[in-house]
């Protein structure tokens, strides 16, 4: 079960020539939580990313796969 209290997830696609000035855009929005008082922020996300992490590692072993995928280009962050 995944629950976010106040905090919004949001997933996307950034393309490889705006991913620099979206991680950029990250930074700020972390350093935005903190000034709107929202504290927890980075543990929320956090708890959610390894949550999230797990329900998949879950799925693939569900379809026969050992473990999650490694290369290319999806990754699952903290912001």
């Amino acid at each position: 079960m995944i629950c976010l209290f106040h905090h919004t997830m949001i997933a996307l696609k950034v393309l490889k020539k705006d991913e620099e000035r979206f991680l950029r855009a990250l930074e700020e929005l972390k350093n935005k939580m903190l000034i709107c008082g929202h504290r927890d922020y980075e543990e929320q996300a956090a708890a959610l990313i390894l949550e999230l992490k797990e329900n998949l590692r879950q799925d693939l072993k569900e379809k026969g796969h050992v473990d999650l995928p490694t290369g290319g280009r999806t990754r699952i962050q903290t912001v």
